[in-house]
């Protein structure tokens, strides 16, 4: 969740425009502190475990001198994944990791999923019962707070996969990429969206609704719920 939380704090900084409100820029700063004193507090403790990542940290500030505007969430944490040989890590560490990177992997999909069959709602009730500017502004700024969520969501579960592709080579661990994939932005669709040029009667399920964890697989329940939005 910490690493959803970068990522939703660098998506909405890259939606606040100039004119923003005070209130939305105080918001932001208030979030950006909070983020920097998780991140320097998380530096102290990874230096108990991983000594050699304060010679990286040196490089990195170094490297970063004179960029005063640098933002909190592009500050890199030098997990085992990032390492990548540069200093020695014990593979406890990277096995632990491992196992984190694999379940966060998996619930970024299931909400992801949630996410979508929430928007395909919204977009069906908009279409069928709102009506006048008023209603359709508020139903269009829900949609985008959402749509915001997801795009966090889906680069979420990018980081995941890249992180278990880092250490998949180091683990020995391939068998993974039978049911997690690379998300592409033609994957984050709707169960029932297909891809586009398809005909309504020939549409292509994205994946993300094909490869799901074995227990949701054979859930009727999951199976009738996905299907129903």
């Amino acid at each position: 969740m910490y690493h959803y939380h970068r990522r939703s704090l660098r998506i909405e900084a890259g939606k606040l425009w100039d004119h923003a409100k005070d209130r939305q820029k105080t918001k932001l700063l208030l979030r950006s502190n909070a983020l920097q004193r998780k991140i320097d507090a998380w530096a102290t403790y990874q230096l108990l475990y991983c000594p050699g990542v304060g010679r990286l940290r040196a490089m990195t500030a170094r490297d970063a001198e004179g960029q005063a505007d640098r933002k909190p969430y592009d500050i890199p944490l030098w997990l085992p994944s990032q390492i990548k040989g540069q200093v020695d890590v014990n593979p406890h560490l990277q096995e632990v990791e491992w196992k984190l990177r694999h379940a966060q992997a998996y619930e970024a999909l299931e909400r992801l999923r949630s996410q979508l069959q929430v928007r395909a709602h919204l977009y069906s009730y908009k279409d069928r019962f709102v009506r006048g500017q008023g209603a359709n502004t508020r139903a269009r700024n829900t949609i985008t707070i959402l749509q915001a969520k997801i795009d966090a969501t889906a680069d979420e579960y990018r980081a995941a996969y890249d992180a278990l592709t880092s250490l998949g080579v180091v683990l020995l661990r391939f068998g993974w990429k039978d049911e997690l994939l690379p998300l592409n932005p033609e994957d984050v669709r709707d169960i029932s969206d297909g891809l586009p040029g398809e005909s309504e009667g020939r549409r292509t399920m994205s994946w993300i609704w094909r490869k799901c964890p074995h227990q949701d697989s054979t859930d009727a329940n999951f199976l009738r719920d996905s299907t129903s939005s």
